[in-house]
């Protein structure tokens, strides 16, 4: 083989090799993250969504679909948008709630049919479940419990599910 070729060679493999470097940073880079922290609870979400603060401790997130239907007026459309909801749970017998009193709650709401189902999971260090609420066809609600309070989150199915795991991974109680 000429030297010619060897350096032909050597060079092709180098761009190769920087073309595959950099299509890989660009095609798997992440969105930033931005965090919001407020209401007893610190939660990261995408950059390109904004937080819309509603009544008590909800907020609101707006993807870009949910922020084009609001600037056209068609705020019914952006009904898929998560939802952040954090409340303090009361015991019937201690001042705070514990876990016990939590899964009461849950299985007292599967009885009086609010939800259908409701999933064991545990998300980072929070216990919770995953469930099904009566009425809300399409719609997944996961509730995770810490030290008497609750946290519930809702979201569409066919919203971004692999952007709601990663906040509600993310998600912390703030003591």
């Amino acid at each position: 083989m000429s030297k010619t070729n060897i350096i032909f060679i050597i060079l092709l493999v180098i761009a190769v090799s920087f073309a595959g470097f950099f299509s890989y940073k660009y095609f798997s880079q992440e969105q930033g993250w931005e965090t919001y922290q407020g209401n007893g609870f610190k939660l990261q979400y995408p950059s390109l969504w904004q937080v819309q603060e509603g009544q008590g401790s909800r907020i609101s997130l707006l993807d870009g679909q949910s922020l084009d239907c609001i600037a056209r007026g068609e705020y019914e459309c952006n009904l898929g948008s998560p939802s952040v909801e954090v409340f303090t749970m009361t015991s019937k017998t201690e001042n705070k709630a514990t876990f016990s009193d939590f899964e009461e709650w849950i299985e007292d709401k599967k009885r009086n049919m609010i939800l259908n189902s409701a999933e064991r999971v545990r998300m980072g260090k929070y216990e919770g479940f995953d469930a099904s609420e009566n009425g809300m066809i399409g719609y997944r609600s996961v509730y995770l419990f810490h030290e008497g309070r609750v946290v519930k989150f809702i979201v569409a199915h066919d919203a971004d599910m692999a952007n709601f795991d990663k906040m509600i991974a993310a998600f912390k109680f703030l003591d």
